[in-house]
Formats: structure tokens, C-alpha cells, sequence
């Protein structure tokens, strides 16, 4: 029923708490899909052990990217190996509580497709027990965790942006918010370490330093029929580092030719 994707670059430490957390759920009938997106650690050598651990009784499976393509490609290339019909992606260095997949599965059983979870400790979730549509996508507060059918993140893959490591996983959920209101609960089921060296940390030099990706994201959150000051912080964001990137990345380009 449940399909739980993580990308990974270089955070096997990390992994193996994600992978404990993993072994202590209440319901273990899910499927974990990992992509090691080109890391140069113990991650490989991790995830063979995993696959042949006797004490894993959740279905497992791996695959890798020989070279760095950014987290975006590797949830496209994890997508491709989901068999179940609803997919959550965990970063590698979240932690689940031991009963988020029963909660999750418990609100597949009662009909819920689309939800949203908070993911922030002690900072309520303002949208908790409604519908969470395009309207207050840029209003929420905080990441969150989130749900959906498998289908539709096949549909919609991240596009893959030549040299190019870096893309919003907004490209995404924008578009599904689009089209399909999110059942929003007050829980958490994921806990959240951001790191000092991950992305959330690095987002504008990220959105500056890969341009076209920055904006094709503007572009499509530009489509979406809502306003306010949220959605515009967003776009001008996206737009002025995508452009202002771009430009450098041509400018350096051609110095670069002219000095060979």
C-alpha cells in the first residue's frame, strides 16, 4: 500500500538512524525505495548490507547514480520502482516515529488520497483538520510531509535540467496542490533534522546556481490561479536568482571560452 522514497548523496551516518527508525514501525507492510544519487561515503556498502539484513521484515530495494544528478532525478528514478499505490518521500536524514506508517495507512483505509502532515515540533500546523488546496499552498508555515497516489508523481517527474543539480521539490507539490485538495493533519509522522550542509540550508545559492530549473519553477507556480504575498515572495525569488544565475552562468561561459 505504501511506498517510502529516499533520495541520498553522501549521508550514510544519517541513513542508518532513518533505516532504525525504519525497523521500529508498528506496521512494517511498506516498501522503502532509496536512490544513492552518486555518494562517495559507506552509503553503497550500507545499503547491500540492508538488503541482506535478516532482521529487515519490510521489503527493500536500491538502486544507484554513478554520478551526481541532483535530488530531483533520483526521486524521478525511485518513482520508477515504487510498486505500491501511495508514496511518501523521507529525506535521509529524517526520522519516522514508530507508528507513522499505521497512521498513514490508517488514512488510506478511510479514503483520504492526498494528505499533509507538519513537520515542525511545537509549532502548530494552521491548516490541521481542512483542506489544504492551491489557495494556502503558499500560506502554510512550514515543510511538511506529505502523501499521495503514485500515479500522480509518475505523471508529473521532475524535469532533468542538463548540468543542472538542483530543483525545488515545489516544482511538484504546487502542481498536485493545483489540482487536488490535501486532507491536512495536525500530527507529525516524520521528524525533521535539518543539517548544516543540506539543502534547505543552501536554497538561494541553489536556485541561483542552477538557473533553468529556478525558473521553469516560477513559470509553473506562475499558472496557478492564487495570489497573495506568499505566492509572490515565491516567484519573485525564483524568477530574480533564476535570471540573475543564468546570466552569469552565460557570462562565465564566454569568458571562460574566450580565455581558451
Amino acid at each position: 500500500m505504501l511506498n517510502i522514497v529516499t533520495a541520498t548523496l553522501n549521508r550514510c551516518t544519517l541513513l542508518e538512524r532513518l533505516y532504525l527508525s525504519l525497523l521500529e514501525q508498528s506496521d512494517l507492510e511498506f516498501k522503502w525505495v532509496v536512490v544513492d544519487d552518486g555518494s562517495s561515503d559507506g552509503t553503497r556498502g550500507f545499503l547491500n548490507a540492508v538488503a541482506t539484513a535478516k532482521d529487515r521484515k519490510f521489503e527493500f530495494e536500491y538502486h544507484i547514480h554513478e554520478r551526481n544528478r541532483g535530488k530531483h532525478v533520483a526521486i524521478n528514478s525511485a518513482i520508477s520502482f515504487c510498486k505500491y499505490e501511495y508514496t511518501m518521500i523521507v529525506d535521509s536524514d529524517d526520522l519516522l516515529y514508530p507508528d507513522a506508517v499505521e497512521c498513514v495507512k490508517d488514512l488510506i483505509n478511510c479514503g483520504v488520497r492526498f494528505c499533509i502532515f507538519p513537520t515542525m515540533q511545537g509549532v502548530p500546523f494552521e491548516y490541521a483538520g481542512t483542506s489544504v488546496s492551491y489557495r494556502q499552498y503558499f500560506k502554510i508555515s512550514q515543510d511538511c510531509t506529505r502523501v499521495v497516489p503514485t500515479s500522480e508523481m509518475a505523471k508529473r517527474p521532475f524535469p532533468d535540467c542538463v548540468d543542472e543539480f538542483f530543483l525545488t521539490e515545489a516544482y511538484l507539490w504546487s502542481a498536485l496542490h493545483r489540482r487536488n485538495c490535501f486532507h491536512a493533519i495536525g500530527r507529525r509522522v516524520v521528524q525533521v533534522e535539518y543539517q548544516c550542509d543540506g539543502l534547505s540550508s543552501r536554497y538561494k545559492s541553489l536556485v541561483f546556481r542552477n538557473p533553468k530549473g529556478s525558473i521553469k519553477t516560477a513559470i509553473k507556480v506562475i499558472l496557478m490561479p492564487t495570489f497573495g504575498l506568499s505566492y509572490f515572495k515565491f516567484v519573485s525569488l525564483h524568477l530574480l536568482l533564476g535570471i540573475t544565475g543564468l546570466i552569469y552562468a552565460v557570462f562565465t561561459s564566454k569568458k571562460s571560452a574566450n580565455r581558451a
